[in-house]
């Protein structure tokens, strides 16, 4: 019974993370539009230093792991680490579908359901792909601070949006918000599909 839960995790985690690669790839980088966290440092560096989406993003994971490694549960640090070594994987993959989508629109829309779907399942399947979500635990446990995780969250994610409002322009940036809006529109519902789960966010990220 453990090995097809197992099974079926690494399953769910691994069709979750290449949709975040293809939301990224094909809609959301490709048209010049900013996530936030790791993912917007990463289209930063993309945008004007060229660096691979898949180069940023598993460097300053495994840093986010060495860390994380010390303070989490096995299991929750085991399928967070295999999602994001697939979506560092899928995102490698997918980098050549960048540009069949030019419309920013549309886009923002489909790019954001996409990417809240493979998002909210990721957590669902018990782990996480690392950057703020991971960051903000990490600082609240290290250092015992007042402030929640998910404000810690918010100052990170504002802090990139400012970052790529000077760097990627105004225009840009509205239509990340937009990504923002949809992402968080589309976790929600999964989480409210696949109930018990959505407890993980509750427990331990808020």
């Amino acid at each position: 019974m453990k090995a097809y839960k197992l099974l079926g995790g690494f399953i769910v985690i691994s069709i979750s993370t290449f949709l975040i690669a293809l939301a990224l790839n094909v809609f959301i980088v490709s048209n010049g539009l900013s996530f936030c966290g790791v993912v917007g440092i990463a289209s930063i560096l993309y945008s004007h230093a060229n660096v691979p989406l898949s180069v940023t993003y598993l460097a300053v994971n495994i840093s986010l792991f060495v860390v994380a490694a010390k303070l989490f549960g096995k299991t929750f640090i085991f399928n967070s680490v295999i999602a994001t070594a697939e979506l560092s994987f899928f995102l490698h993959l997918t980098n050549n579908m960048q540009g069949m989508v030019t419309d920013k629109i549309v886009a923002s829309i489909i790019g954001s359901v996409i990417l809240g779907i493979g998002i909210g399942s990721v957590i669902c399947g018990g782990g996480c792909t690392g950057g703020t979500i991971l960051a903000a635990l990490i600082l609240k446990k290290q250092y015992e601070t007042q402030l929640s995780a998910l404000t810690i969250i918010m100052l990170i994610n504002y802090s990139v949006m400012i970052a790529s409002m000077v760097l990627l322009g105004v225009d840009n940036v509205l239509y990340s918000a937009i990504v923002v809006f949809g992402l968080a529109k589309s976790v929600r519902i999964v989480f409210r599909c696949l109930g018990p789960y959505s407890k993980f966010i509750t427990n331990e990220t808020i």
